[in-house]
């Protein structure tokens, strides 16, 4: 049906729209893609158009797209929070922090009336900012975010972990690294989030009690492996530690310490 409504109007970008659409809904992402950008090429003026374009291209991670068509829909429809979330993720992906919170900030702006869409703005405006070492902003987003959900895992793991990294505020990072194991006991990075933060404290067989839950479990990174071979050094195993960092050193997701700690058998932090 959708081909033929395009044969009998080749030069509608409705036309295109209603072929997207199926596509999407079959979960065709790629096709759908495609005819929306199609429909945009013959002046499209549904914003769904451009909010479905981008999202799909963020998805796919196709980021400097979505940035592209995120910048147009952006001119086109200025007062749109949901094209700063995506267009704010893009700039995120790609590493471009100082227009991420731009964006962000303004998307969050735009949702003054939206608590709930407030709050997500919030949580990613602390992952940014924590990357542009921005803490006190960090801190402060973050914050702003578990003010309306205080059960917010993606909160509750990055806060906590990135005060552990900064070895500030550790009873605070404790607490939310408690309640995100208590609301996730089986999750790996979770169950490593709040290992770490044991381990910064010196609460060092806790942490140990807590990495080892997280290396059973089927969704380990050579990050966790690295932290268990940390922690078991400081626990007087060098033996055992190192044998954790050779095993992560064949995984992903390593610091650049790894062949140091293998080479010299030695805790570097």
């Amino acid at each position: 049906m959708s081909d033929k409504i395009i044969s009998a109007h080749p030069e509608d970008p409705r036309s295109y729209e209603v072929k997207a659409e199926l596509q999407l809904s079959l979960k065709e992402e790629m096709k759908a893609l495609e005819n929306y950008k199609k429909a945009i090429a013959l002046g499209a003026s549904n914003f769904n158009t451009w909010q479905q374009t981008i999202q799909i291209e963020v998805k796919l991670e196709r980021y400097k797209e979505a940035i592209a068509d995120g910048e147009k829909a952006m001119e086109l429809y200025p007062n749109q929070p949901g094209l700063c979330w995506f267009v704010g993720n893009a700039y995120l992906a790609e590493k471009d922090y100082q227009m991420a919170v731009e964006i962000l900030e303004r998307g969050k702006k735009l949702s003054s009336a939206n608590e709930e869409l407030k709050s997500y703005f919030n949580a990613q405006l602390g992952d940014t900012y924590n990357s542009l070492k921005n803490h006190q902003k960090s801190d402060e987003s973050y914050e702003a975010a578990l003010a309306y959900d205080p059960n917010n895992d993606h909160v509750l793991n990055n806060y906590s972990y990135f005060l552990s990294l900064r070895k500030e505020k550790l009873d605070l990072a404790k607490k939310m690294s408690s309640k995100l194991v208590a609301q996730n006991p089986d999750n790996a990075t979770y169950l490593d989030t709040h290992a770490w933060v044991l381990y910064v404290r010196g609460e060092l067989e806790e942490s140990k009690h807590y990495i080892e839950k997280a290396v059973e479990s089927e969704d380990i990174s050579g990050t966790i492996i690295e932290h268990y071979g940390d922690i078991l050094f400081k626990l007087g195993d060098v033996d055992s530690a190192v044998k954790q960092w050779l095993k992560a050193k064949g995984m992903d997701e390593t610091s650049d310490l790894i062949d140091k700690k293998i080479a010299d058998r030695k805790l570097y932090e």
